[in-house]
């Protein structure tokens, strides 16, 4: 994964086809989102980047964490699918390449995630990692585009509901409490779970939340 980001990253750099793209939505941004920086194309930029980045690094605490707290069964099939939007991307993200391409698909990924443990905190009681992705979503999707971004969101819905039928009989080992940070621990251990994105561009009390979910 960490490969075809970079390559991305690459092809950005040399033909910046998403800053171009990414001016062309500038005037047709959803009204909560603000941006004061002296060049918003740049700042998004810098912001999709992180966002694309950061997916890995969250990725690789859940499976740290799910080894600690006993989910490893539940961390690694959606770990599983989140690599293979990557590596075999679905049908609607065929086509979509560069670093436009890759934040599609990570948005799709931390969409997975999101649901997933949100899945997890009400079923049984633990969320798989402490992770709040919320404001940095909010953002990338109306980056997308309302209709694209309600399709990709759909699709993590059917993906959430076949890996949760598959969640009858968990495998996992019982979590092992004397090991297990909490969640203090958890974001001083990983810091790429704190979600330092996206909140700076967001109106406080301008949007709804469940427009993504």
């Amino acid at each position: 994964m960490r490969t075809i980001i970079s390559q991305c990253f690459n092809h950005e750099h040399r033909t910046s086809e998403f800053a171009w793209l990414l001016r062309t939505r500038l005037q047709s941004l959803h009204s909560t989102i603000r941006i004061s920086a002296a060049n918003p194309a740049v700042y998004l930029l810098d912001f999709v980047q992180r966002y694309v980045a950061r997916l890995p690094d969250i990725l690789d605490a859940m499976r740290d964490i799910s080894l600690l707290q006993g989910t490893d069964d539940v961390a690694d099939a959606i770990i599983d699918r989140c690599v293979e939007f990557f590596a075999n991307p679905p049908p609607l993200l065929v086509g979509h390449n560069g670093l436009n391409g890759a934040m599609n698909t990570a948005y799709m990924a931390l969409r997975l995630v999101e649901e997933m443990n949100d899945y997890h905190l009400l079923s049984r009681g633990q969320s798989l990692l402490p992770l709040d992705t919320t404001s940095s979503n909010l953002v990338v999707h109306h980056l997308i585009g309302e209709n694209f971004a309600n399709q990709l969101d759909e699709a993590v819905r059917l993906i959430a509901a076949e890996l949760i039928g598959h969640w009858h009989n968990p495998r996992s080992a019982a979590p092992d409490k004397t090991v297990t940070p909490g969640v203090p621990e958890m974001l001083k251990r990983w810091p790429c779970l704190r979600d330092c994105l996206g909140g700076d561009m967001l109106r406080t009390g301008a949007f709804s939340h469940p427009s993504i979910h």
